[in-house]
């Protein structure tokens, strides 16, 4: 379990072994932020690549969104957009209207 823990954020077992709870943390957040760096540098080119032969243009935020959101969060934007959509139209949200 050591190994995997010390690999994932790029330090070696023995290393890892070491390390006091808070260091642990502030290498895990490090290499997640790197991770999101290199997520938004490769998503830039995709949408550099791929915009010429959409008809929209292709958005870098549009590429990210899905990589770094989670399900929860995901559900919780539909449900405020559904409710969005239901004042918007006067429905209520009563089964068999």
């Amino acid at each position: 379990m050591a190994e995997k823990a010390a690999f994932t954020i790029g330090i070696h077992p023995a290393e890892f072994e070491e390390m006091q709870p808070w260091e642990f943390y502030q290498c895990f957040e490090a290499a997640q932020e790197a991770q999101k760096a290199r997520d938004c540098r490769t998503a830039y080119w995709v949408s550099v690549l791929l915009s010429p032969y959409s008809k929209e243009p292709v958005k870098v935020k549009d590429l990210i969104e899905p990589l770094w959101t989670t399900p929860q969060q995901r559900m919780r934007k539909m449900m405020e957009d559904r409710k969005i959509l239901m004042d918007e139209f006067g429905l209520s949200e009563e089964k068999g209207r």
